[in-house]
């Protein structure tokens, strides 16, 4: 489920090619809460009529396993949302890039709240597993200018952090430590208990006892670590891209 067409990001090739059975694009939702510069359905209504389709049925069968993918939009660069739509205001000296972007994060996160309300108000929720992740991070050259800002101290990290958040996970709590992006597809496997995978990607689920918290950019130069991780182990994360792009390219990923 996505609000944008079909070709972007070749999303309807990829999701075919991954065996999903149904596709909802931009022609398929009511753009009645036009946001951003490219004027695209913002998240809250795009939520709301998500829940509409799940009432309606048909989407989640009952009894077998599924697999349901959103991609949201708003929280997208420059962060303008209308003024009829903003649910929060901010005094005091912030810079604009940083008032716009909290301001469009908290009108994501309700979006995303109404989605959770409801899939916690079905009766298998109990058997559901809600991953929220983000496919980049969100302020990329505007955060050095903020954080340079006396108003952003304590606020906005230094650091390119995506959100990884799972909901109703068969195991909790809160790893404070260093990982990937990489990293989170085999921890979702592991979650899964889908361990009989010969590739499960370039990274390391965190419950592996052998992963070092550390982790690089996606400029393959920013190295994060947490406490001492041998130059060996950070060797091999900055040669990944390039392994993994080699893998992609000859069709080398063992099947």
């Amino acid at each position: 489920m996505t609000v944008d067409k079909p070709i972007t990001w070749n999303q309807s090739v990829v999701a075919e090619n991954f065996g999903i059975s149904q596709m909802f694009f931009n022609d398929q939702w009511v753009n009645d809460e036009k946001v951003g510069s490219r004027k695209k359905l913002g998240d809250v209504s795009f939520m709301k009529q998500i829940v509409a389709k799940l009432k309606k049925g048909g989407i989640m069968k009952k009894g077998k396993s599924n697999y349901l993918q959103i991609v949201t939009y708003s929280g997208h660069n420059p962060f303008i949302l209308p003024d009829n739509l903003k649910r929060i205001h901010f005094k005091g000296d912030y810079p604009e890039k940083m008032r716009d972007f909290m301001i469009m994060a908290n009108y994501t996160d309700h979006g995303l709240g109404i989605l959770l309300d409801y899939l916690k108000s079905r009766p298998d929720y109990k058997d559901m597993m809600i991953v929220i992740i983000g496919s980049h991070e969100g302020l990329a050259a505007d955060r050095k200018p903020i954080c340079e800002s006396p108003a952003a101290k304590g606020i906005v990290s230094d650091k390119q952090f995506t959100p990884f958040i799972v909901v109703n996970a068969p195991v909790g709590g809160i790893y404070n430590k260093v990982m990937g992006q990489v990293d989170q597809y085999p921890t979702i496997l592991n979650l899964m208990h889908l361990d009989h995978y010969k590739w499960k990607g370039m990274g390391q689920s965190i419950f592996d006892p052998r992963k070092y918290p550390a982790a690089v950019g996606s400029d393959n130069m920013n190295v994060e670590t947490t406490g001492n991780v041998p130059e060996k182990e950070i060797k091999r994360l900055t040669q990944a891209h390039r392994i993994s792009d080699f893998l992609i390219r000859h069709d080398k990923i063992i099947k």
